[in-house]
């Protein structure tokens, strides 16, 4: 079933954003999706992702997403303009405690080649790298899901913590979302071709500037406003 995976027709599906701060389980969710749905996901980011030969499983990377060939269309980005422009939207939130770590981790090892024992002690002696960078992270966490809770022409919640948890649940919601059929064998063999593998990077917990709370609130309250369900506990 991994193998079965296809392209719509042109201009057959609608525009919607698989939407979500880096580092919250947006790969993932799409190789789950794609077999759960036999739909190759699309990118906003094609025009580069096309030349990269890292993940050939994501063949919609490497085409316009616009051509409406995609079941899903990732997207990090989050101005409203973007966000109208998509029929619809799926937005993956993960505990931006966890997205912060591992945002960090990415920045200083892939693109800033550092090793993996510097980056720990970076956070660890509360370097000023990684204050700005926690800083940072949880403002963009918090404007991104923002933005699309507001704009998006329509809205399904995904959290990370209970995709992983129950992944078959999930994607359940997330097919029945789209108008797509459940087919339970092809969910199972999602699941069990991506079991979702985590990596610890650190031994104790890092030091969060206090102000990082205030955002957490700050989303958390926009959700209840709009009779939305709240944030899972997240805890540093």
């Amino acid at each position: 079933m991994a193998n079965e995976i296809k392209f719509a027709p042109s201009q057959s599906m609608p525009l919607i954003a698989l939407s979500s701060f880096p580092r919250s389980g947006n790969t993932w969710t799409r190789y789950m999706m794609q077999i759960a749905s036999q739909i190759y996901t699309t990118s906003v980011y094609w025009e580069t992702e096309r030349t990269l030969l890292s993940s050939l499983a994501l063949k919609g990377s490497f085409i316009d997403f616009r051509t409406g060939r995609g079941i899903l269309v990732k997207s990090h980005l989050y101005d409203a303009n973007h966000v109208r422009d998509f029929e619809g939207a799926i937005l993956l939130i993960r505990n931006p405690y966890e997205s912060s770590i591992s945002e960090f981790f990415r920045c200083q090892t892939y693109l800033k080649v550092q090793s993996q024992e510097l980056t720990r002690s970076l956070i660890q002696n509360k370097s000023v790298e990684w204050l700005v960078s926690v800083k940072s992270s949880f403002q963009k966490w918090h404007d991104l899901n923002l933005s699309w809770i507001k704009n998006s022409k329509k809205l399904l919640i995904v959290y990370y913590e209970e995709l992983a948890l129950n992944p078959e649940k999930e994607l359940i919601r997330m097919l029945s979302f789209l108008g797509q059929p459940v087919n339970m064998e092809r969910i199972r063999c999602a699941t069990q071709t991506y079991p979702l593998r985590n990596r610890t990077h650190l031994d104790a917990v890092p030091f969060y500037p206090p102000i990082v709370k205030n955002y957490v609130t700050s989303l958390n309250n926009t959700l209840i406003d709009r009779q939305a369900r709240p944030l899972p506990s997240y805890h540093e």
